[in-house]
């Protein structure tokens, strides 16, 4: 993916709180508005507005589900500058007002949670991790094959700064978002090394610079196939945060591989889920 691409993605998702005009976001990573258009639905497969008006819904239904935060808050916090264009935007996507779906809960069932996933919950605070990241996009089914892709094609000069760990970054719920559009990021957590002169370097492999947030996170273990991840994450999110004192914050999901992913016994992951909480 080309590198002024990959920085859009980021500025697009680290200002989704502004009022964001894409001619201005064109200039600022070095493009024409004709060659942003085009370069940015060749690599995401939606124009700029329509991949920043998804993602701004999409997390406004996180926030909805997983937090307390009133529907005009919601709206602002996510760049809306009236609740009522918030909630024609919503209906647009859901087919139902910001307030019924947070309501309904037909419209975000929890997913079965056999006598399997028997782990507590727990709290930790987590530094900011430096990591190399790919984007991909596409089912939660195929995060194995996207993990084997992502260590496969690492260069040399990223390996050489490994310091071992592996995260993956979940940003939306595939109750709320459609399979095809979930994104997910694997990350390889690297040291200090200069990598200011490789960001071009980084592109032409799809990676990119990113940091973690730090701060508190609720864990949950996973031992077992990532088919089975969704129900150690509805043990989390419906069964221990849906009954806390705490909220979700608006950054992405932490998978932290205890061992890596590929080095196993084929579909047998040991990972933590981190779910970032204030």
């Amino acid at each position: 993916m080309d590198a002024r691409i990959l920085q859009a993605l980021d500025l697009m998702e680290s200002r989704m709180d502004r009022d964001l005009n894409v001619d201005a976001l064109a200039a600022e990573v070095g493009l024409s508005l004709f060659h942003f258009h085009r370069l940015f639905a060749r690599s995401v497969g939606e124009t700029p507005a329509e991949y920043l008006r998804r993602i701004r819904i999409d997390g406004a239904a996180l926030r909805l589900r997983w937090t307390r935060e009133p529907v005009g808050t919601v709206a602002g916090a996510l760049g809306y500058t009236s609740q009522a264009a918030f909630t024609r935007a919503f209906r647009e996507r859901y087919g139902v007002t910001p307030l019924q779906f947070r309501k309904d809960s037909r419209l975000w069932p929890p997913l079965p949670v056999d006598g399997r996933l028997h782990h507590a919950a727990t709290e930790r605070n987590a530094p900011s991790y430096r990591c190399v990241a790919r984007r991909f996009f596409g089912s939660l089914k195929f995060v194995p094959q996207r993990w084997r892709t992502f260590v496969d094609e690492l260069p040399e000069f990223v390996r050489s700064l490994s310091l071992g760990p592996c995260i993956g970054l979940v940003y939306d719920d595939p109750r709320f978002t459609p399979p095809e559009q979930i994104r997910y990021d694997c990350c390889l957590v690297i040291g200090d090394g200069d990598l200011n002169a490789d960001a071009i370097r980084l592109a032409r492999s799809n990676l990119r610079e990113f940091r973690t947030r730090p701060g508190r996170y609720v864990c949950q273990p996973h031992h077992g196939g990532y088919i089975d991840v969704g129900k150690s994450y509805s043990r989390l999110l419906d069964h221990w945060i849906a009954s806390s004192s705490y909220s979700l914050t608006e950054d992405p999901a932490l998978e932290w591989y205890e061992t890596p992913p590929l080095a196993g016994p084929t579909g047998v992951l040991d990972i933590v889920l981190m779910l970032p909480v204030r």
